[in-house]
């Protein structure tokens, strides 16, 4: 930036704009523009020459205050020029990060972790465990379901065998009954004929005996 006359003279009595630029205020309601007065115009301490200084002044501060505390957290971590709020986040955020880190190396950490670590493992097992009981009940009612369809299909059979017994003995009574009813009519016929035979030998016989006696007066 452009100097005068009154720079170097400033400088060597103190008044020079690093000199003075730290001490100084920022205007309300900036954070890069600090308050000048008369005695800037008299020394030659232009606006863009105090901001400039008050910037550097104020990184040098941060610089001081957060470099060495962040890249002791994290090397290379620190950026020159952000504000404190910046600095300030990031290092509540690493500091977390390793109050983490210690107290999972600690023994308390370590326990802690062990015991999550069986918890986990105790959830997996009953996890396994109830899966496996899952896979055993759908078996068994598998099992059931086809027990129950074989019984079903058995109680049919049984019951179409029951019904073709049935419908056979009802044949064979209707055709016994048939055959007595025949037989029947055959021995009312025999009887007939019997009786009729019976009848025609008499009549053959008296007839005969009638021929015999004839034949007998003839001879006397």
């Amino acid at each position: 930036m452009a100097r005068d006359w009154r720079d170097g003279f400033a400088d060597f009595w103190g008044q020079g704009s690093e000199d003075v630029a730290p001490g100084r205020k920022y205007k309300p309601g900036s954070n890069t523009a600090v308050e000048t007065d008369i005695w800037d115009t008299i020394w030659g301490r232009s606006g863009s020459e105090l901001n400039a200084a008050k910037k550097t002044d104020v990184a040098d501060n941060l610089e001081t205050q957060y470099k060495n505390r962040l890249n002791s957290l994290k090397p290379g971590s620190y950026v020159r020029g952000s504000d404190e709020g910046t600095y300030l986040s990031q290092l509540r955020t690493l500091q977390r990060a390793d109050d983490s880190t210690a107290y999972e190396e600690s023994p308390a950490g370590k326990a802690a972790a062990h015991q999550q670590g069986l918890q986990t493992d105790a959830m997996v097992q009953q996890a396994t465990n109830s899966s496996n009981q899952l896979t055993l009940a759908t078996k068994q009612l598998a099992q059931t379901g086809q027990l129950a369809a074989d019984n079903m299909k058995l109680t049919q059979l049984n019951l179409g065998f029951d019904r073709e017994t049935a419908s056979a003995d009802r044949n064979l009574t209707l055709r016994l009954g048939q055959m007595q009813s025949d037989l029947a009519d055959k021995r009312l016929q025999y009887d007939r004929e019997t009786r009729s035979m019976d009848k025609r030998d008499r009549a053959i016989a008296q007839l005969m005996s009638g021929l015999g006696s004839l034949g007998g007066a003839f001879t006397l």
